[in-house]
């Protein structure tokens, strides 16, 4: 309520800003403001003051005479108004004492057996994670070895590369190449 009437109090003042000439606040509504700032100040004053009693009483609650709330000042209408009744929950000395189970206490383990447990199954993990890289390297190989079959099977034998495979044609086109290509200082 009081971060609302601070909000609402800070647009007005910039749109006074930006009319020229204009007082930021009337001196009326400012009389009204500040007087319930003042209010909400005292009353937050004797709040602090009461919970430090209770805290000191040890649990008794300090009686503090009931303050009358503001007044309250309605932005539309312009009248007074009062706010809703405050509903106070007890103190914490007043309230009733729930009892608590404890947490259950954990079983003792032996740290010895534990430690075999856990290494038998960094053991298990170890052969999982080696069968699962001997699988994915078989898969490797296969799939090399039927592209490689694949490629094979798919490539026709030119006629000039079976002339090659015989050796006299093998010399034959040395010769040709060294004939025909570019010169040896241009290589």
């Amino acid at each position: 309520m009081f971060v609302e009437l601070i909000i609402q109090l800070i647009k007005a003042l910039m749109k006074a800003g930006d009319s020229a000439g204009t007082p930021a606040v009337p001196a009326r509504r400012r009389e009204y403001v500040e007087a319930e700032q003042e209010m909400r100040n005292r009353q937050i004053r004797e709040e602090i003051r009461r919970k430090i009693e209770e805290r000191r009483a040890a649990g008794a609650p300090a009686r503090t005479a009931s303050t009358r709330p503001p007044l309250r000042v309605d932005e539309r209408s312009s009248e007074a108004t009062t706010p809703p009744p405050v509903i106070r929950l007890p103190s914490v000395s007043q309230r009733r004492a729930v009892p608590v189970e404890p947490p259950p206490v954990p079983e003792q383990v032996d740290v010895s057996s534990e430690v075999e447990r856990q290494a038998a199954l960094l053991e298990d993990l170890r052969a999982t994670i080696a069968k699962k890289e001997a699988a994915e390297k078989r898969e490797a190989v296969s799939v090399m070895e039927a592209s490689r079959n694949a490629a094979l099977q798919t490539a026709v034998p030119s006629p000039l590369l079976l002339e090659l495979r015989d050796p006299d044609s093998f010399r034959r086109a040395i010769i040709l190449r060294e004939i025909l290509g570019p010169p040896l200082a241009l290589r």
